[in-house]
């Protein structure tokens, strides 16, 4: 399989073998689970005659150098980890070492990280992660209702008129509520009128906070996606400070708060 894909691709075999390793190879066979997509982690591997095989390599997606996942907030289950910018919440087709899940195994030692709420590459904050099955299931039951409190800082362009607000643009079809409020006017280093926000959110939609603010005409700084004339030199500035949920085991109360230095500003 090495010789077959240094030939297919022109890649040095050390890079295949690095990307194989990371989980960038993939293989399907008929008689396997349907011929269901498989990650193949096997250097040596024999093809075989109607073997699918799709291999993604990424230099950037292997070569992860930046800050590690920080734990915030451990129990026997479940646990509340500070997610960095640029790593993923989960492993892509180019393979997992960039990912949450696959850092946090590799710190921990446990056999089971799963993922409950996702951020996005570019942002950074709080996450929570399940260690069991059963944390899993309680975690995500939790999470897929309005129970759980999700804060973030965000800058954004312009001056946003309102103190207080709720922008309540449906996304996909489905409700979205993202409540705010205005902490501070700024001009940035290129001379832009900018604002600090707080924002609050309660259903958890696809890009809710960076869909709703581009919406309102005040695009987040830095979002690749949304926006324009937004782009900022230190990336998307938007970051999940607090988490306020019950334990979905004791019950009990749990509030966290990111640490300042990991905040875009100071508590107010």
């Amino acid at each position: 399989m090495l010789d077959h894909l240094a030939e297919k691709t022109s890649l040095s075999k050390i890079k295949i073998k690095k990307a194989i390793g990371a989980g960038g190879c993939w293989i399907a066979r008929p008689h396997l689970k349907k011929g269901k997509l498989l990650r193949l982690r096997k250097i040596k591997y024999e093809l075989k005659a109607g073997d699918r095989l799709e291999f993604y390599f990424d230099e950037n997606a292997l070569a992860y150098d930046g800050p590690a996942p920080i734990p915030l907030f451990q129990k026997k289950d479940w646990a509340l980890w500070y997610k960095p910018v640029n790593v993923l919440s989960g492993p892509s087709k180019y393979g997992e070492v960039c990912a949450i899940d696959y850092m946090v195994r590799q710190l921990t030692g446990k056999d089971t990280v799963h993922v409950v709420n996702r951020l996005d590459r570019e942002a950074s904050g709080i996450v929570a992660l399940a260690y069991s099955r059963k944390g899993t299931a309680r975690l995500s039951e939790l999470w897929q209702g309005t129970e759980v409190e999700k804060v973030y800082q965000l800058e954004v362009l312009g001056h946003v008129e309102d103190q207080t607000g709720e922008i309540t643009f449906p996304i996909q079809g489905r409700e979205a509520r993202t409540e705010y409020t205005l902490d501070a006017y700024r001009t940035d280093d290129l001379g832009r009128d900018c604002s600090r926000i707080t924002a609050r959110i309660r259903t958890g939609r696809f890009h809710q906070i960076r869909q709703h603010f581009s919406k309102l005409g005040h695009p987040v700084l830095g979002d690749p996606k949304y926006g324009q004339g937004n782009h900022h030199p230190d990336g998307l500035r938007l970051v999940s400070t607090e988490v306020h949920l019950d334990c979905p085991f004791s019950k009990k109360q749990i509030d966290m708060v990111l640490p300042e230095a990991l905040r875009l500003w100071p508590q107010i």
